[in-house]
């Protein structure tokens, strides 16, 4: 059968799903399979052509925004783990132009470097910085209200220079691999997304619970003698192509929240196209 007609009558046709009452899961199972790896290829496609520019375009930027805010013959040196720089006050480091950030709960200073502290101060917010270097430590807030900290001690055996002729060097050394970081993405979005779908099949396997129930309690108004578990299976893999493609539809408008819809939908489907069969067998 042509692979889109079977998505239109997994939607609805109730003549499709009479058949399938009396069919094994195994074609459904296939069916099934086509469809997960059709719907990781939409949302692969849709990264491709949403994601990875606005990616790029970010990673492009990195360099000449650190250049940017990266104060003028400013030395940072790291020896056996201790920091020392050039200047006699603490460094403040803002925040890039080019990022053009709207978020209001960002501190005003991306990095304060000053090598004179040697514990965090216990008033952070009173720093109103993202990231904190010290004598021998490296601080970051890890939420947004600034009321936790994190805090790495650098290694004894670290040493090492910083300066603006340093950063635009370690980036022209990474900069050729940026071109593989798209299709990377592409690719890793492909594979979660196939594998999350098709791990949706264990819930799945208990929604056919209800859909057996719900067929056996019609069984003898839809003139079947018996109808097993296997059958049921089949029927919801097919009634769940509903909920799969608005599923996808919410994940790439951003409105996923919970997943409890999805169950109850797959049995809506189940029901409605029960019901209507039916009805024109002139049975309700």
């Amino acid at each position: 059968m042509n692979f889109l007609k079977q998505i239109g009558d997994s939607i609805y046709s109730p003549v499709f799903y009479r058949a399938q009452l009396v069919k094994p899961a195994g074609p459904a199972l296939v069916y099934y399979f086509k469809l997960i790896l059709a719907l990781a290829l939409v949302l692969a496609t849709l990264s491709a052509l949403f994601i990875v520019p606005n990616l790029n375009r970010w990673l492009w930027q990195i360099k000449p925004a650190l250049l940017d805010i990266y104060p003028d013959n400013l030395v940072v040196t790291v020896e056996n783990g201790e920091v020392a720089t050039n200047q006699t006050e603490a460094v403040a480091i803002a925040w890039p132009t080019e990022w053009q950030l709207t978020d209001d709960n960002l501190p005003t200073n991306f990095m304060i470097i000053d090598p004179s502290l040697e514990v965090v101060p216990t008033n952070w917010k009173s720093l109103d910085t993202l990231f904190l270097i010290g004598s021998d430590f490296f601080a970051s807030t890890k939420s947004a209200n600034m009321d936790q900290v994190n805090v790495e001690i650098i290694p004894s055996e670290a040493s090492f220079m910083v300066n603006e002729t340093n950063i635009g060097l370690a980036f022209s050394e990474v900069e050729p691999w940026f071109k593989f970081l798209g299709p990377l993405v592409v690719l890793l979005i492909f594979i979660g997304a196939f594998l999350g779908l098709t791990l949706m099949i264990i819930p799945l396997l208990l929604v056919a619970l209800f859909t057996w129930l719900l067929i056996l309690s019609m069984k003898k108004i839809l003139g079947l003698s018996q109808v097993g578990y296997w059958s049921a299976l089949g029927v919801t893999l097919h009634a769940s192509t509903t909920a799969l493609l608005w599923l996808v539809v919410a994940l790439s408008l951003g409105w996923a929240g919970g997943l409890w819809w999805l169950p109850a939908l797959t049995l809506l489907v189940v029901y409605i196209n029960l019901v209507t069969q039916i009805a024109n067998r002139g049975e309700l």
